[in-house]
């Protein structure tokens, strides 16, 4: 299993490269102008931006999109996901102990009105 910053590198580098494909065969028919700015100029632009924000998302660079497509290895995320679990299992118990406080206390008070 690749890390998540690899998939998405390759991702938008495919996709980038797919978008170059579609303009030049565009262009190539006619489809495409140079002489006015239409809207299917915006196909080349995105196909730009994808494969300038994949070439920025090399290994051990910090990209635009780092934040949300971490570059670790499988042992790094595996130890990520177990303390994200442990957490959230903690906050858990946390909150069933107060849960049972709550209703111990609730319990004593109804006794002690009979």
């Amino acid at each position: 299993m690749d890390n998540p910053s690899a998939a998405a590198q390759r991702l938008l580098l495919g996709s980038g490269l797919g978008l170059l494909l579609v303009s030049g065969l565009s262009l190539q028919r006619g489809m495409l102008s140079g002489d006015e700015f239409s809207l299917g100029w915006l196909i080349p632009l995105a196909a730009l931006v994808c494969i300038g924000i994949g070439l920025t998302m090399g290994e051990g660079k910090s990209g635009l999109l780092s934040g949300l497509f971490p570059d670790e290895g499988r042992d790094e995320l595996v130890e990520r996901v177990q303390e994200q679990v442990e957490s959230e299992e903690k906050e858990a118990e946390i909150g069933g102990a107060w849960a049972q406080l709550e209703v111990d206390l609730l319990s004593t008070e109804v006794g002690e009105d009979e």
